[in-house]
């Protein structure tokens, strides 16, 4: 799974809720302060996220890099349409 799958299935759909996708994801919170601090925009938060998470960079939570973790994320963000969706996409069995 590389970013580029990520934030192309995600579109710009969780952009505005980033923080969420990342507490779900067990993202450190100073870590989100520094994606925050580094980049201005919104959309470059999600991108500079999706790929620290995917490098497994510190502080990034030791959550599987799998579809599953990022559909529960995508959900736990307040999108749920949108993970259902994707687990359609890439065969997610959905438990929640």
């Amino acid at each position: 799974m590389m970013y580029t799958d990520i934030t192309e299935a995600l579109g710009n759909q969780v952009d505005a809720d980033w923080r969420h996708f990342g507490n779900s994801l067990r993202f450190d919170p100073t870590l989100m302060d520094q994606i925050e601090t580094d980049n201005r925009k919104s959309t470059d938060h999600m991108l500079d996220l999706v790929t620290k998470w995917v490098s497994r960079d510190d502080k990034t939570g030791d959550l599987p890099r799998t579809w599953e973790t990022v559909v529960k994320a995508v959900k736990d963000s307040g999108h749920k349409q949108l993970a259902e969706e994707l687990a359609r996409e890439f065969g997610v069995t959905i438990t929640w």
